[in-house]
């Protein structure tokens, strides 16, 4: 039997029956209480109640605090294929959630009315921006940050952190001892979730050549090689520059990656194209020790590197268009290489479990993802198919 009892302006539930410990709830109007009430009862009367008191004392921050202590923090210093969260953003986007009006709430309290709620204001932020100069740097003036032009929050950005909060509730429920938690986000219909733009960018006639011949001038030497075994393998910056001698089989034609995204190693084919960069680099630097690294850098160097192949204006004392990096609208990213990779596959009649062999994915639906086919080669295959007979 469920009680109600109004104390500085909320509304105390107290509910008693047989076999189950008391169960109690505040809220802020009369309906809320008696709906979860009516909810609790009939859960108890059909013997489906579940007894969960953290998730009715604990707010959603404390929750997140418990979850940077015990999933990200309790892993940062195991070697990467025992992480379970890789790099900085996981922490980046819980301490976001932790600094949310949403973070005071009982986490049981938080409904899927008030995410929507939520989503819809974050969507209207707009995010501070820097000004960069023509490689990527930060301009700064007496040490502080010059401000650029505000921009409207991404919608993949707000998707994002839905997605880690939606990781948080499921971790409460199913290892902080929270079983009657019900994940919010869950029950958001996903067309009504924010949808980013997939990149379907790729190499434009030239560019990889331009790229190239960019790198030959940049401060870091392995940039140009880097690019093109990128290309030709639709390898990961990190899986490339973790290559180490003892992996490349020069008589089998593969290349083991190991420890990748996924935690899995994985063993791809060669071109001879991406035979002959290993082999060039073997013999200019001399490599014999199994453990040495073909490129022999960071991955943020890699990313850098790239930026500014991508940004030169002069190549052979001639003037030319910067290709553009991820800072404009239709600029490159170093990962635009692996969708290029990727989709060239696809053009030389690969099949889709060889291609996955190949780039590590684990689902079609991910791997169409990286893989956009040339419209002209497309209509190049179809004007020289058999034709079946008349349509």
């Amino acid at each position: 039997m469920a009680s109600y009892t109004k104390r500085n302006g909320k509304w105390h539930v107290r509910i008693r029956r047989k076999g189950y410990p008391t169960q109690c709830g505040v809220f802020d109007t009369k309906r809320e209480a008696e709906d979860w009430a009516g909810g609790v009862e009939s859960q108890m009367a059909k013997r489906l109640h579940i007894v969960d008191k953290r998730s009715h004392l604990l707010t959603l921050g404390q929750v997140v605090e418990a979850y940077i202590a015990e999933v990200i923090d309790r892993y940062k210093d195991k070697p990467r294929s025992e992480k379970r969260l890789k790099g900085h953003q996981p922490r980046y986007e819980a301490l976001f959630w932790g600094r949310q009006d949403l973070a005071a709430r009982i986490i049981g309290s938080i409904s899927p009315d008030d995410i929507a709620a939520w989503m819809d204001d974050r969507l209207e932020d707009m995010v501070n921006v820097y000004k960069r100069d023509r490689a990527g740097r930060i301009i700064r003036k007496r040490g502080r940050p010059l401000p650029g032009k505000p921009r409207q929050i991404a919608k993949k950005t707000v998707l994002n952190e839905l997605t880690r909060l939606s990781a948080i509730f499921t971790w409460a429920r199913t290892e902080y001892k929270m079983p009657a938690l019900v994940n919010p986000i869950a029950l958001i219909p996903k067309n009504k979730r924010p949808k980013g733009r997939e990149r379907d960018r790729r190499l434009e006639p030239g560019e990889l050549r331009r790229l190239v011949k960019a790198a030959e001038q940049d401060e870091l030497p392995l940039i140009g090689p880097i690019i093109e075994f990128a290309v030709e393998t639709a390898c990961r910056r990190r899986e490339i520059t973790r290559i180490r001698l003892r992996d490349y089989d020069r008589r089998m034609r593969s290349l083991k990656l190991r420890d990748t995204k996924n935690g899995e190693d994985r063993v791809i084919g060669l071109s001879s194209k991406a035979r002959a960069i290993l082999d060039r680099i073997i013999e200019d630097r001399g490599l014999i020790d199994p453990d040495e690294r073909f490129f022999p850098v960071t991955p943020n160097e890699v990313t850098w590197a790239f930026r500014r192949c991508c940004r030169v204006t002069e190549i052979d004392g001639q003037y030319v268009e910067p290709i553009g990096d991820r800072l404009d609208p239709n600029g490159l990213t170093f990962h635009d290489l692996r969708h290029e990779g990727t989709s060239r596959y696809v053009e030389k009649g690969l099949s889709i479990p060889e291609v996955a062999s190949q780039t590590g994915h684990k689902t079609y639906q991910s791997l169409m993802r990286y893989t956009h086919m040339e419209a002209r080669k497309i209509s190049d295959k179809l004007d020289g198919a058999p034709t079946g007979g008349d349509d």
